[in-house]
C-alpha cells in the first residue's frame, strides 16, 4: 500500500514538474528567453565610454602595438600591462584587442558591445552546465537567470577589462561540457577539443590551474566514470599544463618568486575578504566600483554564512555531491585573491566573482529554496499535504520571491551600469566609496577641467600617500604651468626617486631652463630621450641646447640620430656641419 502510495505521489511530482515546464515552451525558448533578458538589462552599456582604469591603456594607448597583426604571436612572450618585467601573463586578453581592434579601433562602444556578447554566451553555457550536472532545467533556469542579472557582476560587464573573467568562464564551462561527454561517450576528438578549451583558458589566466580539479570531482563522484577515461582526461591536462608553462617560462615577465609562508600570511589577512565577497553575493547592497577590504562591512558576510548553513542543514543536502562541490568552487576559485601580495593588487575587485559564484549557485541548488519540500513520509495523508503544499509553495510562493529578488537585482545593475560612464563619474564613485585611496584621489582630479578641483585632489592624494607613483609628477606638472618653479621642482625631484617618467624629466627640464642652469636642464633632456628615445619635444629643445651650451658635436651626433629616427630637425640647425 505504501509503495503504491508513493509510486502514486511520484507521478504526481513528475506531472507537475512537467506541467510546470510547460510553461517555458523547452529549452530553446528558454535559453532564446535567458539572452533576451541580459540582453535587455545590460544594453545601456554600448552608451559607456572608458573609465580610464586600464582600458585606455588596452584600447587607446595599445593602438601601435594592437595594429600589428604580428603581435598575436608577441602576445605569448610578453606581460599584460609591460613587454618586460611585468607580473601578469595574459596572452589571449591581448589577442583579443589585437582582433576587435581591427573591427572598432578606439571606439569604446564597440567594446562594450563584445563584454555584452560574452556575457550572453556566458549565461547560456551556464545553464548548459547545470543541467549536464543534474540540476532540473527549471532550475538551471532561474540559476542562470540570477547569474545573468546579478548586480555584483555588473562589473565584468560594464567595465570593458573585466571581460578576461568572462573569457575563462566561456573556455572553462566549454571544456568541461567537451569533457563530460568524452566521459560518457568516450569520443577521441572530444578528447583533444576539451584539452584546448582548457589550453585556452590558462592562457586566458592562471586561476585555470584548478579546472581539472573540478572536472575530477564530478567525473569521478557525481558521473561514476571508469578510471580509464578520467586517467586519459589527467594525461591530456598534465600534456597542456606542461606546454603552458614552458611556453610561460620564455615570456619576459618578473622574476619574483613568493615563500609559502608570504602566501599563506597573504591567505590569512585576507580572509575578510573571502566572507564580504559571500555577503555580495546574498545582499549586494554596499557594492563599489573601487573596494577596499577595510571599506566593506563583515557583518553582511556573516549573516550569508549563516542563511547558506541554515539552507544547507535544513535541506540536509551537506552530503551531496554538487553542495560539496560549490563549496570547493567558491574557495578555490577566490583562493588567488587572497594570496596575491597588496603591493600587486590591494582592491577586492568585485568582477572576481564572475566564475566563483557559480559554486554558491550549485549550493544552493540543492537546498529547499529551490527543490522544494522533500517527500519523507510513509503515511498516504501524508504524502498527499506534503504534495499539495509542495505545489503551492512552487505555483506561487516560490516564483514571487523569485521575481520579486530578481526585480530587485535588476534595478541595482541597472542603476550600477551608469556608475561606469565615464573618467570623472567612475572615480567619483572611487573615491566615494574608498575615501582613503590615494590612487582614487589622484586618478580623479587628473580627470578634473579645473585647475583649482584638479590640484585639489591631487594635494589630498598627497595627504593619503606622498609616495604614490605618478602623484609628484602630476603636482609637479601643475606647479609648472602655473608658473611656480620653486615647488614644481620639489614635486618632480621626489618623483625621480618613486618612478622613471619620461615626462616628468622633461618638466624638470622647464624647471631648470627657466632657473637658467641649462646644464642641469640638458641632463634632464637627456634622461628622457633614454628613457622615450622618440620623444620629439625632447629632442628638438636638446639639440638647441646644445648648441646654446656651444657643445657642436654633441649637437651633430643627436640630430644625425634624430635624422635615423626620422624625427623632424630644427629648422636652423638643418644645415648644421656634421
Amino acid at each position: 500500500m505504501v509503495k503504491k502510495t508513493l509510486k502514486s505521489a511520484a507521478k504526481k511530482n513528475k506531472a507537475l514538474e512537467k506541467t510546470a515546464d510547460k510553461w517555458y515552451y523547452g529549452e530553446t525558448n528558454l535559453l532564446l528567453l535567458l539572452a533576451g533578458i541580459t540582453i535587455l538589462v545590460y544594453i545601456p552599456v554600448m552608451t559607456l565610454g572608458f573609465t580610464m582604469l586600464d582600458d585606455s591603456i588596452f584600447i587607446v594607448e595599445n593602438q601601435f602595438y594592437n595594429r600589428d597583426l604580428s603581435n598575436l604571436y608577441q602576445s605569448f612572450s610578453r606581460g599584460l600591462f609591460n613587454p618586460e618585467n611585468d607580473f601578469y601573463y595574459r596572452p589571449v586578453f591581448l589577442i583579443d584587442f589585437i582582433l576587435e581592434s581591427r573591427l572598432f579601433g578606439v571606439n569604446p562602444a564597440g567594446y562594450h558591445f563584445s563584454n555584452l556578447l560574452f556575457h550572453v554566451v556566458c549565461v547560456v553555457l551556464l545553464f548548459r552546465f547545470f543541467k549536464a550536472v543534474g540540476v532540473r532545467q527549471s532550475v538551471s533556469f532561474w540559476l542562470s537567470l540570477i547569474f545573468a542579472l546579478h548586480p555584483v557582476l555588473c562589473q565584468a560587464v560594464a567595465w570593458i577589462p573585466g571581460r578576461n573573467d568572462m573569457l575563462l568562464m566561456i573556455f572553462f564551462l566549454s571544456g568541461f561540457l567537451l569533457s563530460l561527454k568524452y566521459a560518457r561517450q568516450g569520443s577521441w576528438h572530444t578528447l583533444l577539443l576539451q584539452g584546448v578549451a582548457f589550453l585556452l583558458a590558462l592562457f586566458t589566466k592562471e586561476t585555470a590551474v584548478i579546472i581539472p580539479v573540478i572536472i575530477l570531482f564530478v567525473i569521478i563522484f557525481s558521473e561514476k566514470t571508469p578510471w580509464k577515461r578520467w586517467v586519459s582526461l589527467v594525461i591530456v591536462w598534465s600534456v597542456v599544463i606542461i606546454a603552458w608553462m614552458v611556453t610561460r617560462s620564455h615570456a619576459t615577465l618578473m622574476k619574483r618568486n613568493f615563500t609559502i609562508w608570504e602566501l599563506v600570511q597573504n591567505g590569512f589577512e585576507r580572509i575578510p575578504a573571502l566572507i564580504q565577497y559571500l555577503g555580495k553575493i546574498f545582499f549586494p547592497f554596499n557594492l563599489s566600483v573601487f573596494p577596499a577590504i577595510e571599506h566593506n562591512t563583515i557583518w553582511w558576510g556573516v549573516l550569508a554564512l549563516a542563511l547558506l548553513t541554515w539552507l544547507i542543514i535544513l535541506s540536509k543536502s551537506y552530503f551531496r555531491v554538487l553542495t560539496i562541490l560549490g563549496v570547493i568552487w567558491f574557495i578555490l576559485f577566490l583562493l588567488p585573491v587572497l594570496v596575491v601580495p597588496p603591493s600587486l593588487n590591494d582592491q577586492v575587485f568585485e568582477h572576481r566573482l564572475y566564475l566563483p559564484i557559480v559554486g554558491i549557485l550549485l549550493i544552493l541548488s540543492q537546498t529547499r529554496l529551490f527543490n522544494g519540500i522533500l517527500i519523507e513520509t510513509t503515511s498516504g495523508k501524508d504524502i498527499r499535504q506534503a504534495a499539495t503544499r509542495q505545489n503551492a509553495i512552487r505555483r506561487y510562493f516560490k516564483p514571487f520571491v523569485a521575481g520579486f529578488v530578481l526585480f530587485v537585482y535588476t534595478v541595482i545593475t541597472f542603476t550600477r551600469i551608469d556608475h561606469f560612464e565615464n573618467p570623472v563619474t567612475f572615480w567619483g564613485y572611487a573615491v566615494r566609496d574608498n575615501p582613503t585611496s590615494s590612487y582614487a584621489s589622484m586618478m580623479l582630479g587628473l580627470r578634473q577641467t579645473d585647475k583649482t578641483e584638479m590640484k585639489r585632489y591631487l594635494l589630498n592624494a598627497y595627504r593619503l600617500n606622498p609616495k604614490e607613483k605618478m602623484l609628484n609628477y602630476l603636482l609637479g606638472r601643475v606647479e609648472v604651468e602655473a608658473g611656480n618653479f620653486k615647488e614644481a621642482e620639489y614635486y618632480l625631484k621626489r618623483e625621480i626617486a618613486i618612478s622613471q617618467i619620461p615626462d616628468n624629466y622633461f618638466n624638470l627640464a622647464l624647471v631648470y631652463f627657466n632657473k637658467k642652469n641649462l646644464d642641469s636642464a640638458a641632463w634632464c633632456l637627456e634622461r628622457v630621450i633614454e628613457l622615450s628615445p622618440l620623444h620629439p619635444q625632447a629632442n628638438h629643445n636638446l639639440s638647441l641646447l646644445y648648441m646654446q651650451l656651444n657643445r657642436k658635436a654633441d649637437a651633430a651626433k643627436l640630430i644625425d640620430a634624430m635624422k635615423k629616427k626620422g624625427l623632424e630637425v630644427p629648422a636652423e640647425l638643418k644645415n648644421l656641419p656634421q
